[in-house]
């Protein structure tokens, strides 16, 4: 009769065990943290840069750096490349008193373009730069 009550220890051990699997767990959220990020949303996925207000294709050994946290309307980034140049892109709410390359956006905003050193870069990096222009969309 003593052998039978280690198994039966072992036994409601086990249960217990099973039971305590199978209990319901706490739902993941995300931490306060991410739940109010400042800034405009924005996705960066395999060289592609996706805002609100638009978006573009760049080469992924790129760095990109987005500068400002701020609303959409304000939204500032670079891209820089790894040859040397870089490539702004400021969100700004008129096409005056500059002289670069505004491109149209909804809600009546301008896509401020800017190169940086593009006189002294290798002519496939300025190249890239043309076709990174051109992939801009709403």
């Amino acid at each position: 009769m003593a052998f039978s009550q280690p198994i039966a220890f072992i036994i409601a051990v086990c249960c217990c065990a099973i039971l305590t699997a199978c209990a319901p767990l706490p739902s993941a959220s995300a931490p306060p943290q991410l739940r109010h990020t400042p800034g405009a949303f924005v996705e960066i996925a395999d060289g592609h840069f996706k805002a609100g207000s638009f978006q573009f294709d760049y080469p992924s050994s790129w760095r990109l750096v987005k500068q400002s946290a701020a609303n959409a309307d304000g939204m500032h980034i670079t891209l820089l490349a790894p040859a040397g140049g870089a490539l702004s892109f400021q969100v700004v709410a008129t096409d005056k008193g500059q002289d670069d390359l505004f491109i149209p956006l909804a809600k009546g905003n301008f896509l401020l373009v800017t190169v940086f050193d593009f006189d002294d870069l290798p002519s496939d990096v300025t190249a890239e730069f043309e076709r990174i222009i051109r992939s801009i969309r709403s």
